[in-house]
């Protein structure tokens, strides 16, 4: 499974731990869509995620993209913005 794959199935599950586990010890997360969706429509493009967020009460798409991978796999950068 891809590591963009590994972000959005610990989103979905709210798994904190494993979404702490994905990225390095100083790995920098920018979000700039609120959470709340119970949808879990989603399209992976290589380093992108598209999917739906909820912002402000609207369902609008997102995109998670991959900046900064370390050599081993874990996220050292990764933005969150709307389509």
């Amino acid at each position: 499974m891809k590591t963009i794959e590994k972000y959005i199935e610990a989103l979905e599950n709210k798994d904190f731990e494993g979404l702490r586990n994905l990225f390095t010890k100083d790995g920098h997360y920018c979000d700039y869509c609120p959470n709340g969706t119970p949808q879990h429509e989603y399209h992976l493009y290589g380093r992108q995620a598209e999917f739906i967020a909820s912002f402000g009460g609207y369902y609008v798409m997102a995109i998670a993209s991959l900046q900064q991978l370390s050599g081993d796999g874990h996220i050292r950068r990764l933005t969150v913005r709307l389509k």
